[in-house]
């Protein structure tokens, strides 16, 4: 008898990657995996969805429709592999620029290299951070101390007495005057 699931095909080849005590693959799931680990190959090497997904289609005969949803899938498996999304598209491009460098050593253009080089760092230092920079999860709010200190800013106090008059004077009710009389007279 058949065990029904609600884990989609992608579930359950990271569940496989990941895990020691996966279950096997049945011999559907062991294709698309191959498939997938091609397609993520092919994001390594060109990176664009626009390049990847004819590429993909030409490799595996199948409609772009199809290919769109393997290249998303792909990037739900491997970049869930490594935590984070965000990591396998750093990898991603961190690899295009270096094999920009490598292309342009290959010509010996020099500038391009050096501007590779440049990228290269300008990539690490904004998409890996410092080492020295303070995680958020660090971060503090600073304690906000709020009341009234007039020893603080050096006022005399006022007594008990002097707080009562001055609340009875700004309590007294004030004398209301008919605008309609004022009018007539």
């Amino acid at each position: 008898m058949m065990e029904l699931s609600t884990k989609t095909d992608s579930d359950l080849i990271i569940e496989y990657l990941v895990t020691d005590q996966a279950a096997e693959l049945s011999p559907k799931l062991e294709e698309k995996l191959k498939r997938y680990q091609q397609i993520a190959d092919l994001i390594h090497q060109y990176g664009s969805r626009n390049k990847v997904v004819p590429m993909a289609m030409k490799m595996f005969g199948i409609k772009r429709t199809q290919a769109h949803q393997d290249f998303f899938e792909t990037q739900k498996i491997f970049g869930s592999r490594v935590n984070l999304n965000r990591e396998f598209w750093i990898d991603v491009v961190l690899g295009q620029i270096m094999k920009t460098k490598d292309m342009a050593i290959k010509r010996k253009d020099s500038r391009a290299a050096a501007q590779a080089d440049k990228n290269l760092v300008t990539a690490v230092e904004k998409l890996l951070g410092d080492k020295d920079t303070m995680s958020f999860d660090q971060i503090q709010p600073v304690n906000i101390l709020m009341g009234f200190f007039p020893e603080t800013t050096k006022v005399n106090q006022l007594s008990e007495q002097e707080i009562e008059q001055a609340y009875k004077q700004l309590s007294k009710t004030k004398r209301k005057i008919d605008i309609l009389d004022v009018e007539a007279s």
